[in-house]
């Protein structure tokens, strides 16, 4: 979490309330998100409380399409008038969305179970 050191270092002359101000413009620009969505989808920032600001120069924050979730670590820099401008240092999807493989259609005569997209059947169709 971001100190008040370097808080005070933001307010000096650039921005009024920093992690108010870094929250919501971050959360204005859901391009910075690389994954797409899935199912319709569309990626986006939608809660404040998902991002953190870490220190003066970087957010951590979790996104989400309703379907999948992702986080990621931002960067970013403020010009001499109060102007922020992030870039995307590292981003993830969590875990792989559950999509049927066109080749993972149940077997109705074996009983065969769906895989999960990206991952290989277990023999017998359970998952452990």
């Amino acid at each position: 979490m971001i100190s008040e050191d370097e808080l005070d270092v933001l307010r000096t002359g650039r921005l009024a309330d920093p992690l108010q101000q870094l929250v919501a413009s971050l959360g204005a620009h859901p391009e910075l998100i690389s994954h797409p969505g899935v199912l319709g989808g569309r990626m986006g920032f939608y809660s404040k409380s998902d991002i953190c600001v870490l220190n003066a120069a970087a957010a951590i924050a979790r996104f989400t399409d309703g379907h999948i979730e992702g986080s990621g670590v931002f960067g970013f820099s403020i010009d001499d008038d109060g102007s922020i401008h992030w870039r995307v240092l590292t981003s993830r999807i969590e875990g792989p969305p559950l999509e049927m493989a066109p080749s993972a259609a149940p077997d109705r005569r074996s009983g065969s179970a769906i895989s999960v997209s990206g991952l290989p059947p277990i023999a017998g169709g359970a998952r452990r």
